[in-house]
């Protein structure tokens, strides 16, 4: 029998299945058995912004338990619309430097991971998330996350 993993998504509309952008979440796509073999909790809202996020934080690092823990985070979906990807990359990663604080301070066995971002029909995201996806794509290996 596998062994129970919490899944804690947080994050806009677009990061759970069927949310306002009527996607599949990554999570959903490219976690193996995500769905069948988590026990899921969600803090992403439609329309959610940096600012949203940094302030459910404290609830989202409650909801750790005891047990594998995988915090699955899309985050800029509405940001990179009006915020230069210069401007959102130093805050976003203030953001994860807080969740790895209390990671290591909690004791639990939490993986962090991140997704890059749905293209839209918009210049001015798409121009921000030209680039923050490629640096969004080395978080991993400068220790910002584990994937």
């Amino acid at each position: 029998m596998t062994a129970v993993r919490h899944l804690i998504v947080e994050g806009s509309s677009s990061s759970v299945d069927g949310g306002g952008a009527g996607t599949t979440s990554y999570h959903t796509l490219y976690l193996p058995h995500a769905i069948q073999e988590t026990d899921q909790q969600s803090f992403a809202s439609d329309g959610a912004l940096l600012s949203d996020m940094v302030g459910r934080q404290s609830a989202v690092i409650a909801a750790f338990k005891d047990g594998l823990n995988i915090l699955f985070i899309q985050a800029g979906q509405n940001d990179l619309r009006s915020t230069d990807a210069s401007v959102w990359l130093p805050a976003f990663s203030d953001y994860l430097a807080k969740f790895q604080n209390a990671i290591k301070s909690s004791g639990k066995l939490v993986r962090l991971g991140l997704s890059t971002h749905n293209p839209r029909n918009e210049i001015p995201f798409n121009a921000n998330r030209a680039i923050a996806d490629p640096a969004l794509r080395l978080f991993p290996s400068e220790g910002k996350c584990d994937f």
